[in-house]
């Protein structure tokens, strides 16, 4: 079978649509409206990613008068055992603000109190970094903005292979899921975006709801970059997250910060709001001392409903069906929790393909934003962070290119190859 693959050519590639990928491109059109940005994304534009409707916080945002990038450095470099690139993490922390600011215009809602203070909430022992947020459509209101900027999305396309000549990206080749169709994409750069490896295979149930992140995600993210020639580390850290029992929704955050406990079958609490860790709860689970459960029966109504409002609106609305069919409620049931498959994450973990401050991998013309790139236990802060860092220097890297033209003979030498 001889394989032909169409032939197109765009400015900056971004591979994979996610809020990193997204927030690329959005930060692209703004910075340079004339050049061409394409989108390669394996699901679909408007629903991809992890976060495909909406989030209830930012996790990492240090607010001017209440804390500093040092603070946040310091309190990370406890969570990663010292095993960190100072400089991007500074980077992060430094424009965290910013960012909020930026979704803040866009409309995305962040509650503050009687004295306009944000609701800041503490999920480790080192201070308070994660900031409330209620957005049910955040991924939909990036899409939107993506369109009217005039982004050409090729959706249910996967990247399987970057173009290198000569420590140089030229481009990325791409796969159809739906019709088979063959993309060869030249670009002048490209911003890998594409997130983490959510699993290694199948989970112990044989179902997908077993996974922290996407399952889609299936780490293409890491073999598209170390193909390539670019470094990756960290990819014996291993990550395991603790999730209600067969279904992967997440609740830790959103509950133990207001109120809720996880204890043990002896009633023990072994993590509640003053003492919030996700490494202790795994730990917990990992030396057979569990079963464990969240505890909210102690919890007043109106927080409660203050719960059920995030979990059913902005985080998972499909949660009040499955708590209704399981006949469970906040507020009187333990639901139990149980570890996930072990995954490679950048945004929770500390995998990844290897960037500086400026998003750039020792690839000439590769950059990487998000869960794919290795800013350790960034979240989706790093996400939006990198993805403008990310566009910026794509975009500075076209400046200093010539035009970008077709090049025939890269074409027909990739065409040999293919067969």
């Amino acid at each position: 079978m001889k394989l032909q693959p169409e032939t197109m050519i765009t400015d900056v590639l971004i591979i994979g649509g996610g809020c990193a990928g997204s927030m690329a491109a959005i930060r692209i059109k703004e910075a340079a409206p004339e050049l061409k940005v394409c989108i390669m994304e394996k699901g679909h534009l408007k629903r991809s990613g992890s976060i495909t409707m909406g989030m209830d916080a930012l996790n990492v945002v240090v607010i001017p008068g209440i804390s500093t990038p040092f603070d946040y450095l310091r309190m990370l470099k406890k969570k990663t055992w010292g095993i960190m690139d100072y400089l991007p993490n500074y980077t992060l922390a430094q424009r965290s603000f910013e960012i909020l600011k930026v979704l803040e215009n866009w409309g995305v809602f962040f509650p503050k109190d009687d004295e306009g203070n944000y609701n800041l909430m503490q999920v480790d022992d080192g201070g308070k970094f994660c900031v409330g947020m209620d957005e049910p459509d955040l991924k939909p209101m990036m899409e939107k903005k993506i369109r009217e900027a005039g982004v050409e999305v090729l959706n249910k396309t996967m990247a399987t292979r970057l173009v290198v000549q000569e420590g140089k990206v030229l481009g990325a080749v791409g796969f159809n899921l739906t019709d088979g169709r063959l993309f060869f994409c030249q670009a002048q750069s490209v911003i890998l975006a594409n997130g983490s490896a959510a699993r290694f295979g199948l989970p112990n149930t044989r179902y997908l709801y077993g996974t922290f992140d996407f399952p889609g995600n299936a780490g293409d993210g890491y073999s598209l970059a170390f193909r390539a020639g670019a470094k990756i580390t960290g990819m014996e850290f291993t990550l395991k997250y603790t999730l209600v029992k067969d279904l992967n929704i997440p609740l830790i955050y959103i509950v133990v910060t207001r109120g809720g406990q996880i204890v043990n079958a002896a009633g023990e609490i072994i993590v509640d709001q003053n003492n919030l860790s996700v490494f202790r709860i795994r730990e917990a689970l990992e030396r057979d001392k569990g079963p464990i459960f969240l505890k909210t029966d102690h919890l007043p109504k109106d927080k409660i409903m203050e719960i059920e409002n995030v979990l059913f609106s902005t985080e998972r609305p499909m949660q009040r069906r499955y708590w209704e069919l399981k006949g469970m409620k906040f507020g009187r049931a333990l639901i139990e929790l149980s570890l996930t498959e072990a995954q490679l994450c950048g945004g929770h973990g500390m995998s990844g393909v290897v960037i500086n401050e400026k998003a750039e991998t020792n690839v000439k013309g590769l950059y990487a934003a998000g869960d794919v790139s290795a800013v350790p236990m960034q979240h989706l802060t790093g996400a939006f962070v990198f993805g403008q860092i990310a566009a910026e220097s794509a975009v500075q890297y076209c400046a200093g290119e010539r035009p970008n033209r077709f090049n025939r003979f890269l074409e027909k030498a990739f065409n040999q190859d293919l067969q």
